[in-house]
């Protein structure tokens, strides 16, 4: 899940967002990896990451009750704790945190607590649907005329982006230049306004799309799979069948849905294809969470599979330090590579960075209990870091 959401948003890191995941017309390489990057990545590993954060917090809540133990409270302040961590790194990072809408949906999740398994789903099949509706009429929605461009915008040495500038901005071509701006040449007034701006209008477009609909839905999915024992042993025959029925039907759809976009050459393209998105994002990261369950459960590859863990057993820290990575590769302050790199070298960027990670946090847990950030938020919530 952390390999997939860090190749998804490099070219968040990387590019203007007019660019960012626009169908290239390069080499057949660059379009290759943006076929890929579409089709197998983008969606599906946020919908692992947070069915995964589902199960997660599901488990914790089953957990405290057979202990005996506090739940509510606990539980409220590690969400209040994430909500404040998701804000500093919406605006001091990467304005596509979703640490905070994460704790928006684990509040959702908490007031469901008691909800059986099969409440969950249907739920999560409603918000599923709902969520689609909304994609289908906001990005196929007629855009209203556009007006006369004005004056392009344009900063002197040291000139920093304004407030007024962002609030009058149009998003083409306007939003593109201030993101060059800020993010390709500073200084650090225009690179911070530009993450609060960026994060804050993110925060709305995502409720206005599927997003926030499938977040709260992944969550409820992931916790019903918790309370149905999917991770089991004897639910190998549920492991099969997520990893070679779901999975293959999902990556059906999303070839054909990535193949509409790159004729139509948007990167949402037409409803068609963002209703077989809608379908098949949740079904291929069922498809991969089916196919990596069953390689933990093998034996094979121990060394991989214990690398694996450990970065797992960092995740936090392992997704805020991945945007600390990228903002030091592309931003003006780091190596300045903003709009540089083509898809295909953004996707091989991310198998090193990853690769790296999990040799860090396997360093690290050999003289640590859990990860940095894990132990902060572990004290921030019960008073201590074991």
């Amino acid at each position: 899940a952390l390999l997939g959401v860090l190749a998804a948003n490099l070219p968040s890191f990387a590019r203007t967002s007019d660019a960012a995941y626009a169908p290239p017309g390069g080499p057949p390489a660059d379009v290759a990896a943006w076929f890929v990057l579409t089709a197998l990545v983008l969606t599906k590993f946020v919908a692992l990451f947070s069915i995964l954060f589902g199960a997660g917090l599901a488990l914790q809540r089953d957990r405290a009750r057979a202990a005996g133990g506090a739940f509510e409270r606990p539980y409220l302040r590690r969400l209040g704790v994430l909500a404040v961590l998701g804000l500093l790194h919406g605006t001091l990072l990467f304005p596509g945190d979703i640490l905070f809408i994460y704790s928006l949906a684990g509040l959702a999740l908490f007031l469901l607590r008691d909800a059986r398994p099969r409440t969950c789903l249907v739920l999560a099949g409603l918000l599923f649907a709902v969520g689609a509706a909304l994609s289908v009429v906001v990005i196929t929605a007629e855009e209203p005329p556009t007006p006369p461009p004005g004056p392009a915008l344009a900063w002197g040495p040291g000139e920093n982006v304004t407030l007024e500038q962002l609030w009058t901005a149009d998003f083409d071509p306007d939003w593109p230049a201030l993101e060059r701006k800020a993010y390709g040449e500073g200084p650090w007034r225009s690179t911070l306004l530009m993450n609060t701006a960026g994060y804050a209008l993110w925060l709305f477009v995502s409720s206005l799309i599927s997003f926030n609909w499938r977040v709260l839905a992944w969550f409820l999915v992931g916790a019903a799979l918790v309370r149905l024992d999917f991770f089991a042993a004897r639910r190998r025959s549920w492991q099969l069948r997520c990893a070679w029925i779901a999975g293959p039907a999902g990556l059906a759809l999303e070839v054909f849905s990535t193949a509409r976009r790159l004729a139509a050459g948007s990167a949402d393209g037409d409803a068609v294809a963002i209703l077989a998105t809608e379908v098949g994002a949740t079904l291929l990261a069922l498809g991969y969470l089916g196919g990596v369950t069953l390689f933990a459960a093998s034996g094979l590859l121990p060394r991989l599979r214990a690398g694996l863990a450990a970065a797992g057993r960092t995740a936090l820290s392992q997704y805020v330090g991945q945007s600390v990575v990228a903002c030091l590769l592309f931003r003006w302050y780091g190596l300045g590579l903003y709009g540089r790199l083509a898809n295909a070298e953004l996707l091989a960027l991310a198998l090193v960075v990853f690769t790296l990670q999990v040799a860090a946090a396997s360093l690290w847990l050999r003289r640590h209990r859990s990860g940095p950030l894990e132990a902060v938020w572990r004290r921030l919530t019960y008073g201590t870091a074991r």
